[in-house]
């Protein structure tokens, strides 16, 4: 029988469009100083010169192309950061059906989480991830536009879970005790003489499911 589906993730477009707008604008802008830095003078490039003997044969006299040349640096830096980060979590999506949490997590890594192993999760703002711990770790789905609501659903179905443990537990030992206190009568009726060996064997089998 197919499970039933709860509710299926959608991407955060304004995460997506904010990473990718993050690794046009650093790396076009390290990729532009570059560029300049390149260009040839009386003395050759500076990129050049940097390659060949370092910043301070390229910089020596010329703070203003240093410091153009660091924001470039940290301006690559940061694209290459936000490209793995999109690497990561392009593919993250998430399905919630009555006894599963299945999809692709970082770097489309396919799992299926049965419900009755979520022991907790948490939703996070930042890239819009929703974490679910098992016992055997965390796993994260991010860039999933209604967290929010998956997160609700996700708490529904772990408070139910844990109630109907509850309530499970709770009849469990109601029906022990009751046993045991049918047990007990029923040895005091063997102990009375008002019923025999055979008939208490019996009745206690009877009780005990056996």
């Amino acid at each position: 029988m197919e499970e039933k589906i709860l509710i299926k993730s959608c991407i955060a477009k304004t995460v997506k469009n904010f990473i990718l707008g993050s690794i046009a604008f650093f790396g076009g802008l390290a990729i532009i100083i570059f560029v300049i830095l390149s260009q040839e003078t009386n003395e050759g490039g500076y990129w050049s010169r940097f390659s060949r003997n370092g910043y301070e044969a390229a910089f020596g006299g010329d703070g203003g192309m240093l410091a153009l040349f660091i924001v470039a640096c940290y301006s690559a830096i940061f694209g290459i950061i936000m490209l793995i980060i999109f690497i990561a979590i392009m593919k993250c999506e998430l399905t919630v059906t009555e006894k599963n949490v299945k999809g692709k997590a970082l770097f489309g890594k396919e799992v299926v989480l049965p419900l009755y192993m979520i022991s907790a999760f948490s939703t996070r703002k930042l890239f819009s991830t929703i974490a679910v711990a098992t016992s055997s770790g965390i796993t994260k789905f991010s860039l999933i536009g209604n967290y929010e609501e998956i997160g609700r659903i996700l708490s529904q179905l772990i408070n139910e879970r844990q109630r109907d443990t509850v309530t499970n537990t709770a009849t469990t030992a109601t029906a022990q005790s009751s046993t045991m206190d049918d047990l007990v009568k029923l040895k005091a009726l063997l102990d009375q003489g008002i019923i025999t060996q055979e008939e208490f064997d019996a009745k206690k089998k009877q009780l005990l499911g056996l």
